[in-house]
């Protein structure tokens, strides 16, 4: 008889949990702050306007910014990472990339593709190159750093265990041989490529490190799901922490040595200045909103007559920039960014305001970005997924190495 009773209970409060869940459910899609049909909220958006705003045509000015867009190489694994290493002729210029499954690859252009013989135990999260030295670095998920020799196209060294998770950025010092490298781990660490060595790690990030960008006085910048850009001194040992954007920072990169600009997972870019806590300039919705790859974008949006962009939508994520040059002053201040919306965008920070000044349409992932040193060209690694998972997927397309001609770059 109490077994029966205390069953009876038991089966009672159960109930009861299963209530109290529906009902909540209910009250959060009643209320008044979350419903895009409320009366009292926001002037929805008219999504024919979006579209209109995604599919707008080259201009002039825009045609001269981009000569033409060429497909390099068709590559069967997800490309995450490429850079660019020669002086920028089409001839002599050479593109290192790497993939998912953990092999360094490069391609002169015009002729075909050859792969390293080693490779790293998991995928390549990161790639940068070294001028001075004319050496290629890769950061792989395995927490390894491997060196390249880009004029013997050779391994030449590797830093066994230089963090302890995957990682996820690599930058080096124009006029220095200072390697830094990031990882989900939340250390920063300072290496030297000429000595070998390490020099310095750093520590301050509350959570995982998604991307660092340095300059030319030895510093850099890093960012990361903490939502704040903190900006490392290395010859000082400390570093300034700003304010922080509105989400996590996918990626970052110094325009000149005292302005830099990261992109969001919203789609917004924030534009720092080194001596300034707030930030300069907000650009939102960069890269518009909706992923368009297989029908998960605007073609599912189209069906709804209006819909409410702050409440119910999130921008297309900046997974990928990079700058022309930097720059040491402050008036030529461009960079290109790239995300699932189909389109690679190139920008100028002018008068204070993020201002577009031209685009090109890519289909597929734009995973990473590179310039040429002459800035002739700009080169872009497309993927079917992104480079740190597979929450989107464009299926329609294939993973390949894109080459974007430029000309006119600084024409006002």
């Amino acid at each position: 008889m109490f077994l029966k009773r205390l069953h009876k209970k038991r089966k009672v409060v159960k109930t009861r949990r299963k209530n109290s869940e529906n009902f909540e459910e209910v009250h959060y899609s009643s209320s008044s702050e979350n419903s895009c049909t409320d009366g009292d909220a926001e002037t929805p958006i008219q999504i024919k306007d979006a579209v209109e705003l995604k599919q707008l045509p080259l201009t002039e000015k825009e045609s001269r910014l981009i000569s033409s867009v060429e497909d390099l190489s068709i590559h069967p694994s997800p490309i995450t990472c490429a850079v660019v290493v020669g002086d920028g002729d089409s001839d002599e210029m050479v593109i290192w990339f790497g993939d998912k499954l953990g092999y360094v690859y490069n391609s002169k252009v015009g002729s075909g593709v050859q792969r390293m013989d080693e490779k790293h135990a998991k995928c390549v999260g990161a790639m940068c190159y070294s001028s001075n030295l004319k050496r290629v670095i890769t950061g792989g998920n395995d927490g390894n750093v491997f060196q390249w020799d880009a004029s013997e196209r050779k391994h030449f060294h590797s830093f066994e265990r230089a963090h302890r998770s995957a990682i996820t950025g690599l930058s080096t010092s124009a006029r220095s041989t200072l390697l830094f490298a990031v990882s989900t781990d939340k250390k920063i660490t300072v290496w030297s490529l000429q000595e070998q060595i390490l020099m310095h790690s750093f520590y301050g990030p509350l959570s995982s490190i998604y991307g660092v960008s340095a300059n030319h006085q030895e510093c850099c910048v890093v960012v990361g799901a903490d939502n704040i850009p903190r900006y490392y001194k290395v010859s000082q040992g400390k570093h300034n922490a700003y304010d922080p954007a509105s989400t996590y920072i996918e990626c970052v990169c110094f325009l000149s040595d005292n302005i830099f600009v990261c992109g969001t997972a919203q789609g917004e870019l924030v534009v720092y200045d080194i001596n300034k806590s707030k930030p300069m300039q907000t650009h939102n919705l960069s890269h518009s909103f909706g992923f368009v790859g297989d029908g998960a974008g605007f073609e599912q949006v189209s069906s709804r007559s209006v819909i409410d962009v702050p409440n119910a939508w999130n921008g297309n994520p900046i997974w990928s920039i990079c700058s022309f040059s930097i720059s040491s002053s402050d008036e030529n201040l461009m960079f290109a960014t790239g995300s699932c919306d189909g389109f690679i965008r190139i920008w100028r920070v002018l008068d204070g305001e993020i201002v577009q000044v031209g685009h090109a349409p890519i289909e597929g992932i734009v995973t990473s970005l590179s310039f040429s040193p002459s800035l002739k060209m700009l080169v872009g690694s497309v993927a079917k997924e992104p480079r740190n998972g597979r929450w989107n997927t464009w299926t329609t397309t294939s993973n390949r190495i894109v080459l974007l001609h430029m000309s006119s770059y600084f024409a006002p």
